[in-house]
């Protein structure tokens, strides 16, 4: 198998299967995220709530500048 060949089969598989995955994780956030919560609260009020129940009312919540599966820093 020539040096192109073998570049082919290390670099293709890997690229679909990353493809794939990435497909299968937005699908199911995407999903997920429309499912309610229970307590009917959202993620600012249950962190405002626990912060503030372990003494850390001085510590803001703010919601993260991009999409849902972003960092925040």
């Amino acid at each position: 198998m020539s040096g192109l060949g073998l570049y082919f089969v290390f670099l293709i598989p890997p690229l679909i299967i990353g493809f794939v995955v990435q497909h299968w994780l937005k699908k199911t956030v995407a999903a997920q995220m429309q499912v309610g919560v229970g307590n009917g609260l959202t993620g600012a009020e249950v962190a405002r709530q626990s912060l503030d129940r372990n003494g850390l009312k001085s510590v803001p919540v703010e919601q993260a500048p991009s999409g849902p599966l972003s960092a925040h820093s």
